[in-house]
């Protein structure tokens, strides 16, 4: 399923939006990462409102360091710490170091195995997770399928290569190449009221641990890909074109109108203004992410100094 942002539900000019399913939207944050973090945040803020971003907004954070250094940029439902012992010795054996981006996807399916549960909890029937590098440009959760059977993923999108069948009104004949040859785990919805989500969980977790037994470079993205099968035979703009999968599990893909990457960013042929959210990979060292995001208008000024409102209060008893 591919969903173009006129698609998306959006409602007719003059009519209301439709209702959106209940979601929990939650990320990763690091101290190192914070800059980063408090950005995405104030994005989504900016889409939804402070209001419903305290009603979803979730962090999983390494440190109360971190937390209380993200307090100032938008009200939150709640927060936990995963503590090092948590996300290193403890669960997966595995050190890891000073390295930020390791700890960061070798939390991730840990952090949304526990986020199933914190969603079921308030109520909610979808888990919306993104990564610190990513702005909201308008309100995401109405880009997401309606209907959809267990989880919608980024596609990437290499070298910056325009879809065949995906004009964006720039190009007259598409472009050539594939449309994308890998899952991107860094933005992902799941649908927590389908009966293998717990499975998918499990086995995305477990399959992350066994990369780090066996002395793998940890990569969540090749653990994902490994529980729910490649994305390398996305050959066809709709997004028919999926590789099989040993546990039967199907994964949607984004429409890249709709979630770009930093190759595609970094085309100036590739129009930026229609997108719904934009995902500042591909780009190596924060400043330069920072740098490149406020060349493709990712970045919101003034972080953590207008807004004084607190986030959530601590950690949130969900039982």
């Amino acid at each position: 399923f591919v969903m173009t942002r006129g698609q998306a539900s959006f409602g007719a000019l003059g009519e209301a939006p439709s209702p959106l399913p209940p979601s929990l939207i939650f990320t990763l944050a690091t101290d190192e990462y914070v800059d980063l973090t408090c950005n995405w945040m104030q994005s989504v803020a900016a889409q939804i409102g402070a209001s419903e971003t305290k009603e979803s907004m979730y962090i999983f954070a390494d440190s109360q360091i971190t937390m209380d250094r993200l307090a100032p940029c938008a009200p939150i439902r709640g927060y936990e710490i995963f503590g090092d012992a948590n996300l290193t010795d403890a669960t997966l054996g595995a050190d890891f170091g000073t390295n930020e981006y390791i700890r960061i996807v070798s939390t991730k399916p840990l952090a949304a195995k526990r986020a199933v549960s914190v969603a079921r909890s308030f109520g909610m029937t979808r888990l919306i997770y993104n990564d610190g590098d990513i702005t909201w440009t308008s309100d995401f959760r109405r880009a997401v399928p309606t209907a959809f059977e267990l989880v919608t993923v980024q596609i990437e999108v290499n070298a910056g290569v325009i879809p065949p069948g995906f004009d964006n009104g720039i190009r007259e004949n598409g472009a050539p190449s594939v449309y994308g040859d890998r899952y991107c785990t860094g933005v992902m919805v799941f649908n927590v009221e389908n009966s293998r989500i717990d499975e998918l969980m499990s086995r995305w977790t477990n399959q992350t641990i066994e990369l780090a037994r066996v002395g793998s470079t940890l990569n969540d993205q090749t653990a994902f890909e490994l529980t729910a099968g490649s994305g390398s035979d996305v050959g066809s703009p709709d997004g028919s074109a999926l590789a099989p999968n040993p546990h039967g599990f199907h994964a949607n893909v984004f429409s890249p109108l709709v979630v770009a990457n930093g190759s595609l960013l970094d085309n100036d042929e590739w129009n930026r203004d229609q997108l719904v959210l934009k995902h500042a990979n591909f780009v190596t060292g924060i400043e330069n992410k920072i740098t490149k995001m406020k060349e493709w208008s990712m970045w919101m000024t003034g972080l953590g100094e207008e807004d004084e409102e607190v986030a959530g209060d601590g950690e949130v008893e969900t039982d």
